[in-house]
């Protein structure tokens, strides 16, 4: 389910479309895009699509915010080869280890087997419980971190080379790059839409914000570029990067997030 909207994410925590009265999360069924509107659960007003756009919009920054400074997470280099714009995955959108389960399968197997070893060595079967309760937590921790750093190292990769080809990489899968002509573009603008996520109650399904980087060729035909960005300052931002290295002035393009 996609529609026009916005939304922004900060320190990794999805943000949800929110009532601008209440400030309640709005459910994807609550929201009947056909008719332009959507009904709070929790205060019961009914709100028209343009409602929760202008929330939105109201509660985050302006475009020319967006010119200077670089969204935490996101690098740029930029030399004699080219541009390059690395910009860290979603944390949803990181795949987990192939090595996770089979692990926590295995520790979970240790703490049921240390009180059998413990009565084998003959030593009170609670003790060897206790200690493989300790020690398997202290090993899902180490599991944790490890996943966690997995993640701060997955990576897109958007590279401008001799101003000519832009290619669009990912750490997830970096054998499968997109290239795109930027010589015919004239243009580059973001757009935002609807995308539905599985709140904490089961069954729940809430909507949040994904953003696009395009391009306008010369025949003004849009092309996406880099989607599922989930934060509006990091979108804007690389388009603003993109357009400065190319020397493009930027120009409002119909339908593009201000």
């Amino acid at each position: 389910m996609r529609s026009d909207m916005n939304e922004q994410q900060e320190t990794g925590k999805v943000n949800s479309i929110t009532c601008p009265k209440c400030g309640a999360p709005i459910r994807e069924k609550d929201v009947n895009q056909a008719a332009g509107v959507a009904r709070c659960t929790y205060c019961e007003a009914w709100l028209s699509i343009s409602d929760l756009v202008n929330n939105e919009e109201t509660l985050a920054p302006s475009k020319a915010m967006y010119e200077d400074s670089a969204p935490e997470g996101i690098e740029v280099r930029e030399s004699e080869q080219g541009l390059f714009v690395l910009i860290p995955l979603p944390p949803d959108k990181v795949p987990r280890p192939a090595h996770e389960t089979p692990l926590i399968l295995l520790i979970s197997a240790w703490v049921l087997l240390c009180p059998v070893i413990a009565l084998s060595l003959d030593i009170d079967p609670i003790t060897g419980l206790v200690f493989g309760i300790v020690t398997g937590l202290t090993a899902m921790l180490a599991l944790l971190i490890s996943t966690k750093l997995n993640a701060r190292d997955q990576y897109r990769e958007i590279s401008i080379l001799e101003r000519r080809k832009l290619l669009l990489t990912t750490s997830v899968d970096d054998q499968n790059s997109v290239s795109i002509p930027v010589d015919g573009m004239k243009q580059f603008y973001v757009t935002q839409a609807f995308e539905k996520y599985a709140g904490v109650n089961r069954g729940d399904t809430l909507l949040k914000m994904v953003y696009t980087l395009n391009g306008l060729s010369e025949d003004n035909s849009p092309v996406p570029i880099l989607e599922g960005l989930e934060s509006k300052a990091e979108a804007i931002f690389i388009e603003r990067t993109i357009e400065k290295h190319l020397d493009i002035a930027d120009k409002p393009v119909a339908g593009e997030v201000n």
